[in-house]
């Protein structure tokens, strides 16, 4: 935020969107959104950083240009953090522009601005390096496509079987119940049937027991 406070400070409010962030978030969003991401190394003491900013970045059709098609990040390079980038893009001069995408899978410098230029001459240079990377940024979307329809398929079809191993397993589960209370019923009915059978057993041998005392009874009477 100390950047772009004393940027506006001293070259004014009018330039491209800054993106508040650091280089690697801003190399990331760049990736995940795909898009192209400019990057700019600024150094306050380089002679020609004047007039770029108030001229070049301050243009109207510069900052609609890049607001409007790319990610732009900037940093002092008497930053820790602009330093390192400087140290990892190696600029020769200033002013210094980068343009990064995603080609083959990797976030990639394809185009290197150095040193003072012109509103349209900018404008025009960044339309022919987006214009010859645009295949790489198609290439990748619809890379990405295929893998998000992959990915969703496979989710409908794990869900699919998901569902159906629930159905499956929830018929088990009711069929397991009806055979579960069918051999209760019938141990139940065999249970009722073995005691009604004990019962007439019982009631038999009561009626036995009676006939015998009665004929004991009639043979004492006759004796």
């Amino acid at each position: 935020m100390s950047f772009i406070h004393n940027y506006e400070e001293t070259y004014g409010a009018i330039h491209p969107t800054f993106y508040q962030g650091t280089y690697s978030q801003a190399v990331n969003d760049a990736k995940k959104e795909l898009k192209f991401l400019l990057v700019y190394l600024h150094s306050g003491e380089h002679q020609d950083t004047p007039s770029f900013c108030r001229e070049t970045l301050g243009n109207t059709d510069v900052c609609e240009f890049i607001n409007t098609r790319m990610l732009f990040w900037a940093a002092s390079i008497d930053t820790p953090e602009g330093y390192r980038v400087s140290l990892t893009l190696r600029e020769n001069t200033y002013p210094f522009l980068a343009i990064i995408v995603q080609r083959d899978s990797r976030m990639t410098v394809v185009a290197r601005i150095e040193g003072a230029i012109k509103p349209q001459d900018l404008i025009q240079r960044l339309t022919r390096v987006m214009n010859d990377m645009e295949g790489y940024l198609v290439a990748a979307r619809h890379d990405r496509e295929a893998r998000q329809f992959t990915q969703t398929l496979r989710q409908q079809q794990d869900q699919a079987y998901e569902e159906s191993l629930k159905a499956d397993q929830e018929k088990a589960r009711k069929r397991k119940e009806e055979d579960d209370k069918k051999k209760m019923e019938e141990i139940n009915a065999q249970k009722l049937a073995d005691e009604e059978e004990r019962k007439i057993q019982v009631l038999q041998y009561t009626i036995l027991i009676l006939k015998q005392d009665v004929i004991k009874k009639k043979q004492k009477i006759y004796f």
